[in-house]
């Protein structure tokens, strides 16, 4: 799978479990409000044919509902791992790198699941 169709597979998953859409942005400097982001980290060459991508989803939340937040935090962090281990399923990839708080951004939290997927040049969709 190319990078556009490993993007829309990741949607498509996400929305089938979460509420909200993905937002897409180029950089987590972006995020000025709760949500769900999409974000392309990088891309690094694996093979000749076949690159890794490093893809993150970002749930921002705000700050100051952390004595209703924390278990919902925890909560919401299950799904995602659960999502990025269905993201795998069609293979026996392990697309799962880490999941951690990012940082703390005018009075929101950010929480990242990070993911490392191969992805193949070859069969970009350029359209």
């Amino acid at each position: 799978m190319g990078l556009n169709d490993t993007l829309e597979h990741i949607k498509k998953v996400f929305n089938s479990k979460f509420a909200e859409d993905l937002i897409e942005i180029a950089n987590i400097d972006e995020i000025n409000q709760n949500g769900f982001y999409l974000i392309v980290d990088s891309v690094n060459a694996k093979y000749s044919n076949k690159d890794i991508a490093n893809i993150s989803i970002i749930y921002a939340y705000n700050t100051y509902d952390t004595h209703i937040h924390t278990r919902e935090v925890l909560k919401t962090l299950t799904r995602l791992r659960e999502l990025v281990f269905r993201l795998g399923v069609p293979s026996v990839d392990n697309f799962f790198k880490q999941a951690k708080t990012t940082s703390f951004k005018d009075g929101l939290a950010l929480l990242g699941i990070f993911m490392e997927i191969t992805i193949d040049i070859l069969e970009e969709n350029n359209e």
